[in-house]
């Protein structure tokens, strides 16, 4: 993944980066290091879009999440001496951020999904049915819709539990929910609501 932010309108960030280009960005992407590429003297098609540009040289570092690759920050300079000799270390810097950034976000986005969903079926939980029902409500209301809302439980389930034991009753929620899901169209919403209760909002 390239992120670039751009200024210069004649060197367009490009949709896909060849590996084969011994490109700063290239060499991030094979090596996994910073790398600086000087464009006087370079034979690529980017290479020589730059120089038409006027611009020197780039620098490009990697944007690492998880030690893994995710990415990389480049930029380009116009200065004839070419840039500084800290920008890979100023670049990397920014990209450590950038890392941070995205680590959180993702974070983020897991919490908000974790709090929303039932830890054993995957389903959504009581807290988020109850405001997903009140949004469909609202949506029937407005549009003049009907809505089905179905709510049911387990037959025998506490005899599974007491007889079977708890992995034998979690199985079988799991069997469950994953039946409700399959048969549950693109807008209908299934839930558990908690022990062996489930529900389906039915636009």
């Amino acid at each position: 993944i390239i992120v670039g932010v751009h200024s210069h309108p004649s060197v367009p960030v490009p949709d896909e980066l060849s590996l084969s280009e011994r490109s700063a960005s290239a060499t991030v992407a094979a090596t996994g290091r910073a790398a600086r590429e000087a464009y006087a003297n370079a034979q690529s098609e980017s290479a020589r879009r730059a120089r038409d540009a006027g611009l020197t040289d780039a620098v490009a570092v990697p944007v690492l999440v998880d030690s893994t690759l995710w990415g990389c920050l480049g930029v380009s300079g116009n200065e004839p001496g070419g840039l500084p000799g800290d920008t890979e270390q100023l670049l990397a810097r920014f990209a450590d951020l950038v890392s941070l950034a995205l680590v959180n976000a993702d974070a983020w986005s897991r919490l908000r999904r974790e709090a929303a969903t039932d830890g054993l079926t995957g389903l959504l939980n009581r807290r988020a049915f109850y405001e997903r029902l009140e949004a469909e409500r609202r949506r029937a209301l407005r549009y003049e819709r009907p809505l089905a809302l179905a709510v049911f439980d387990l037959d025998g389930f506490k005899g599974l539990n007491d007889s079977r034991g708890h992995p034998a009753g979690d199985r079988a929620l799991q069997t469950v929910a994953q039946a409700f899901t399959l048969q549950a169209r693109a807008g209908d919403v299934v839930a558990r609501l908690g022990g062996d209760e489930f529900a389906v909002i039915v636009p």
